[in-house]
């Protein structure tokens, strides 16, 4: 029987000067997001996970194993940094192969490691090329060659895509999806960008002022928002006060309430109909976002095309899809 791979974090804690992280209790066994706004402390538990940073409390465990007090280069742990933090001094081909050095592998077995790797991420051309002549895109393949090279049981990557261009992260994402998919390695991400932690990962927690407030698959963090905080942060624009909700005649336990637009019909028919009135109209990259005032309450829609400010539209929302948030 196959041994699960599973990184479990108990309890973790770290003060750093005025902040404080955790306890931070998670079980990951596939491809991670950890999410959260700057600051919140994403970067500090990945470098716990990395053994750069001992924890004040807690452990952490790796199939089954405590790896609490395993230094950092015995761990197996293949890191990406947002900056990519490759050596300057250093041609491509000696970036890449450094950690298999650290490892006292053989020359000929690191040069058909440095070999294989550069063709599966289409940097062969470069690898005696020096750091410095290297565009944003080929230095982000060539860190991820060096942090895959080794084969490591966990693959961290910290804010991967967040210094390209938008051609070229959609080019690479789509590369590296195809990369992991081949991979037995553990792979956890730390992202600001929700659209693209959406797209690339299959669980994901969100992590705010060093505390844990979300965690689980793709529906119940994203469509299904767990509290106020969350709920903010994932970007929802329809949350409501239980007194508001009673003025659209909807009565229902809990304090605070959000419905995801997507719920939200205009000019069709639902459980509950409304007339509103369009307060506002924004142009968005690729659609529209309207405002509209029902009874004193505004909700808000993107839609296609257009509609004109003090116009009245239908308004239909179905009870149920309204969730209660914890405070």
């Amino acid at each position: 029987m196959a041994e699960e791979v599973v990184l479990e974090l108990k309890n973790i804690e770290k003060r750093l000067s005025n902040f404080h992280l955790g306890p931070i209790n998670m079980k990951i066994n596939e491809t991670t997001v950890i999410m959260g706004p700057t600051g919140s402390g994403k970067t500090t538990l990945l470098e716990i996970i990395a053994g750069f940073i001992r924890p004040d409390r807690g452990s952490l465990y790796f199939k089954g194993k405590d790896f609490t007090n395993i230094p950092p280069e015995k761990r197996r742990i293949g890191i990406l940094y947002q900056d990519y933090q490759l050596f300057p001094h250093m041609n491509v081909r000696k970036n890449i192969s450094y950690g298999l050095r650290m490892l006292r592998y053989d020359d000929e077995e690191i040069d058909e490691k440095v070999k294989s790797i550069a063709e599966k991420f289409r940097i062969s051309h470069l690898l005696d090329r020096n750091i410095y002549y290297l565009s944003g895109g080929e230095k982000q393949r060539v860190a991820l060659a060096r942090a895959l090279v080794i084969e490591p049981e966990i693959l961290l990557l910290d804010e991967p895509f967040s210094a390209l261009d938008e051609q070229t992260k959609v080019a690479l994402m789509d590369e590296i999806r195809g990369i992991l998919d081949e991979l037995n390695s553990l792979v956890v991400f730390v992202m600001h960008d929700q659209s693209d932690a959406y797209t690339i990962g299959k669980y994901f927690a969100i992590i705010y002022n060093g505390k844990l407030i979300s965690i689980g698959n793709r529906e119940e963090v994203f469509r299904r928002p767990v509290n106020l905080t969350a709920a903010k942060f994932l970007g929802y624009r329809n949350i409501f006060s239980r007194k508001e909700l009673e003025t659209l005649g909807i009565e229902k336990e809990g304090e605070y309430f959000t419905i995801d637009e997507k719920d939200i019909i205009i000019n069709g028919d639902g459980k509950i109909n409304f007339i509103g009135e369009v307060e506002r109209f924004e142009y968005l990259k690729d659609k529209s976002r309207i405002i509209i005032n029902v009874n004193g309450v505004r909700l808000e829609k993107r839609i296609d095309g257009f509609l004109t400010p003090e116009k009245e539209v239908k308004v239909s929302i179905d009870p149920e899809k309204i969730l209660t948030l914890k405070d």
